[in-house]
């Protein structure tokens, strides 16, 4: 038996290895969701994406969509993210647990294995809010280089504006990259780009794999931009004399916000980088300008990605966190 037929064997449920036309069915119980749904990974496009390499299954339990995560070479099961769905706390509390339970016995019992492997701080103090949650449930705290991992949420308005001296930094930088760089265009991207964007993500590669601690786009970058339409992505390049030195994708999210799901340019990106972000958030603002939010997804830890995120003033940072049974 391959491992739906086991999955379902063992239990009640139908499972279903995610595919693209998922999006469809993904988007109307994410829409119906009572617990937000801002985590920047579990993002349809990005668990899409993964599921390339990674096996990504999915069912419906209780009238909530649940994403689960299984291992081949471990034989191991968990859930990547927290279920989608119309539900009080309680009832998403619930849910947790009965999947978890099922993980834990699949698991040999194994509590390390037995988890949700990423919620943010939004989703984690909305399942506080339940009165089964400590007597059920436990969590950790993503870290990297002995930080706690944020996600950083920045103002799609004051990002428009860049007024005050909270945005000095980011003005001078954009001004000083257009000022040696007087031919640059930042346009849409198609197809025909896409040989130039794998060679500026090889490039971008050399120098970011000395910088960062865990690198986790590689397939990805390769799958949001092939099928970048079928995601609803937007995607921008910035060229110069024929050369495409930057880049960055994303679009509206379900929740009525934004995210930016790709972002790479060459060398160290100062000012570049300041112009793609207030560029691509000019776009989302005339895509839909009742969005307030644009999810610029992790710091990794990395002090220079961290100065980098902070300097766009960021709104909101949430912690990042995984969910295991007590």
């Amino acid at each position: 038996m391959n491992i739906i037929q086991q999955l379902e064997a063992a239990t009640e449920w139908k499972f279903k290895a995610l595919c693209i036309d998922d999006i469809y069915i993904y988007s109307d119980y994410i829409k119906k969701s009572n617990i937000p749904v801002n985590e920047w990974s579990t993002s349809f496009a990005y668990l899409w994406a993964s599921s390339s390499y990674l096996t990504i299954l999915w069912t419906i339990i209780d009238n909530m969509l649940v994403t689960f995560r299984f291992s081949k070479s471990k034989n191991q099961i968990h859930l990547q993210c927290i279920p989608f769905g119309e539900g009080s706390p309680n009832h998403v509390a619930n849910v947790l647990y009965k999947c978890l339970m099922f993980c834990y016995t699949w698991n040999d019992k194994s509590n390390s294995h037995t988890k949700v492997s990423i919620l943010n701080e939004a989703q984690l103090e909305f399942l506080q809010e339940s009165n089964l949650f400590d007597k059920y449930f436990k969590f950790s705290y993503h870290k990297t280089r002995g930080r706690n991992v944020l996600e950083r949420h920045y103002s799609i308005q004051k990002l428009i504006s860049l007024s005050g001296k909270d945005f000095a930094y980011v003005r001078e930088a954009i001004n000083n990259f257009y000022r040696k760089n007087p031919g640059v265009i930042i346009r849409y991207y198609t197809p025909n780009d896409y040989d130039n964007l794998i060679n500026l993500y090889n490039h971008w590669f050399k120098t970011a794999d000395e910088k960062y601690f865990y690198i986790s786009d590689k397939i990805e970058y390769r799958q949001i931009l092939k099928y970048y339409i079928q995601l609803n992505q937007i995607v921008l390049v910035a060229e110069i004399d024929g050369q495409i030195i930057g880049m960055i994708a994303g679009g509206g999210l379900l929740n009525g916000q934004s995210w930016v799901s790709l972002r790479k340019t060459i060398n160290n990106g100062r000012g570049l980088t300041q112009a793609l972000v207030v560029k691509f958030t000019e776009e989302i603002h005339n895509l839909n300008p009742n969005i307030e939010l644009l999810n610029d997804g992790t710091d990794d830890g990395q002090e220079g990605l961290i100065f980098v995120k902070e300097k766009f003033r960021p709104v909101l940072n949430l912690t990042l966190h995984s969910l295991y049974l007590k």
